[in-house]
Order: C-alpha cells, then sequence, then structure tokens
C-alpha cells in the first residue's frame, strides 16, 4: 500500500513538473515579438512597430520625424499655394489676363513674352502654327513692362521651387516609413535574442533535479527512500 501511495506521489509529482514545464515554454512564446508584426506596424505608423518591441526610445524618434516631415511638407505646400495665387493675382493686375480656365502652361507662356502678339508673331516666324493663340478677349495679355513681366516670371518660379520641394518631403515620409518598418523588425529580433537568453537563464537557475536515494536505518536493519527535489 505504502509503495503504491508512492508511486502515485512520484507520478503526480511528474506530471505536475510537465505541466510547469509546458507552462513555463508557452510563457517564452507570449514573451516572443514577430519581426514581420513590427514591420508592418511601423510601415504604416513609424513608431508603432518600436514600441511594439518595447523599443520607446527609438519609437519616439520615428514619430517625431514623422511630425516634422509631414509638418514640412504640409506647410511647403500651403506656401506654394499662396504663391501661386499671388503670381495669378500679379498677372490679372498688371497683365489684364482672364484667369478663367488658364493652366499652367499659359502662365509659363505669359512669362516669356510681353504680349499676345508678340507672342503669336514669334510663333508664326517659327511656323509654329499649332501653337498659335487666338487673339480673343478671354486670351489677351499684355504687360505693363517688362520688368513687371520678369517679377511675374520670378514669383511663379519660386513658386514651382517650393511646391517641388514639396515632394521631397513626401519623399521622405516614404522613405521614413520603410526605414521604421525595418529598424522594427531588426529590433524584435534582437528583443526575441534577448528574450531567449533570459529565458535561458531562467531555466538554468530554475532547472528542476529529482533524486531517489536509499539510506540504510542500522537501527531497524533496514533502508528508506530519500527523494530529493531541487529547484
Amino acid at each position: 500500500m505504502k509503495k503504491y501511495i508512492l508511486k502515485c506521489g512520484i507520478f503526480a509529482l511528474t506530471f505536475a513538473l510537465g505541466i510547469i514545464s509546458i507552462s513555463q515554454s508557452a510563457g517564452a512564446q507570449e514573451n516572443q515579438r514577430s519581426s514581420a508584426k513590427a514591420f508592418f506596424y511601423s510601415l504604416f505608423v513609424p513608431g508603432l512597430g518600436q514600441r511594439y518591441v518595447e523599443n520607446v526610445g527609438n519609437a519616439r524618434y520615428m514619430i517625431g520625424a514623422e511630425a516634422v516631415l509631414f509638418g514640412l511638407a504640409v506647410g511647403h505646400e500651403k506656401y506654394s499655394g499662396w504663391l501661386e495665387e499671388d503670381y495669378r493675382t500679379f498677372a490679372v493686375t498688371h497683365a489684364g489676363i482672364n484667369p478663367a480656365g488658364k493652366d499652367k502652361d499659359f502662365y509659363v507662356t505669359i512669362s516669356g513674352y510681353n504680349s499676345i502678339y508678340i507672342y503669336n508673331e514669334r510663333m508664326r516666324i517659327n511656323r509654329n502654327f499649332d501653337n498659335v493663340i487666338p487673339e480673343t478677349p478671354e486670351n489677351v495679355w499684355v504687360w505693363e513692362s517688362p520688368s513687371h513681366r520678369h517679377k511675374f516670371h520670378q514669383r511663379r518660379v519660386d513658386a514651382d521651387k517650393i511646391r517641388n520641394r514639396t515632394l521631397y518631403f513626401y519623399a521622405g515620409i516614404f522613405l521614413n516609413h520603410v526605414i521604421s518598418g525595418i529598424h522594427a523588425a531588426i529590433k524584435a529580433q534582437r528583443y526575441n535574442q534577448k528574450s531567449d537568453g533570459l529565458t535561458g537563464a531562467r531555466k538554468q537557475d530554475h532547472s528542476w533535479n529529482l533524486r531517489f536515494i536509499t539510506c540504510p536505518d542500522p537501527e531497524n536493519h533496514s533502508h528508506f527512500l530519500k527523494l530529493i527535489f531541487r529547484f
């Protein structure tokens, strides 16, 4: 009966140790971070993947870079819009144009010629008849002076430069997303390596050691079984 109870106790203890070992393994899996998730998190929202892998410091840098680039892009876009509106108003005031339905090519054209008549004459001389503009009231422009035309030209060029610069900031935003995603994926791998190292240390510190030792009992001329359980 005692042997039966001892066997049942050993079996229950072994089963319990197995359950604990499985629980520890599951806990280690829960502590892992997916590199793919970290990459896509930061690809969509820079810094989110870094927070996912508990890399808060770099997450702030990524979020900060996104905010700065986005602010610069929006600011430059609005500024270029103001400059564009300014040079169009300038053309209405000093060249007498009708702005309705005029595209960007029209403003490029009027910046190079003092009037529609000079422009059309040049087109006819060069036999570019397809580029001749009908001299109707809605198309006519005549600059008050060449200096006004030069000022208009400079304002238009400045507006285009600012708008083109905006594209660089949007490209920077795209690159920030990609770089943030790659960085987050790398940090996830390092996080997992660190987590594996800590898990290994825990396993070493809390290793299970079962030993059965038979010890003689001189007084009763018998032996008894000693169970040593270390953890």
